[in-house]
Parts: structure tokens; C-alpha cells; sequence
């Protein structure tokens, strides 16, 4: 419906996760690398003319990790992002917005 009438959507990747705290480690599935994978591979594939995607994934994970970088963790919650995480966000998202 949105791309029948020419709107632009923008997506985004989901974000690395930071490492499971030990009480969340037994609930925590050991294939997560591979379950984040094939949802941002999915979430990538969808780009064409119509749909951006903002690879949140690929902006906030450490170089030699597949976890967050510790400058974006949220104390409060391992799966929570911080504010300067969400400012990092908002510069990739005015660059893609600025170029609509």
C-alpha cells in the first residue's frame, strides 16, 4: 500500500545486543548470531527505490565483536541502547532522510 502510492519507507536493522548478563545467559538462545542474521539479512534485502535501509547493525557493534559497542550501552537493560547510541542513530537517519 505505501509503495503503490510512491511513499518512501526507511527500515532499520536490528541492533547489536550487548553480552547476556549471567541471569539471562540459560534463557538466552545460543544461535542468536545466527537468529539476528537472518532477520537484518531479510530487513537489508527489502532496499530498492521505495525502501531505505538504516543498518543500525552495522553503525553501533564493536569492529572486532559482534556485540554493541560499550559506548552505546544502556546500564539499565543488556538489550537497551543509550542516549548517545540514539544520537549516533539520528545522524545516520537525517543524512538518509536529507537525500528523500
Amino acid at each position: 500500500m505505501l509503495i503503490k502510492h510512491n511513499y518512501k519507507i526507511i527500515l532499520s536493522t536490528l541492533y547489536p545486543p550487548n553480552t547476556a548478563p549471567i541471569s539471562r545467559k540459560l534463557f538466552w538462545p545460543e544461535d542468536f548470531k545466527s537468529i539476528f542474521d537472518e532477520i537484518n539479512t531479510f530487513i537489508t534485502k527489502q532496499e530498492n527505490s521505495h525502501i531505505t535501509v538504516l543498518d543500525a547493525f552495522s553503525i553501533l557493534k564493536q569492529d572486532s565483536s559482534y556485540y554493541l559497542q560499550e559506548d552505546y550501552i544502556d546500564d539499565d537493560f543488556f538489550l537497551h541502547i543509550n542516549e548517545t547510541a540514539y544520537k549516533k542513530l539520528s545522524l545516520h537517519l537525517n543524512k538518509i532522510l536529507f537525500k528523500l
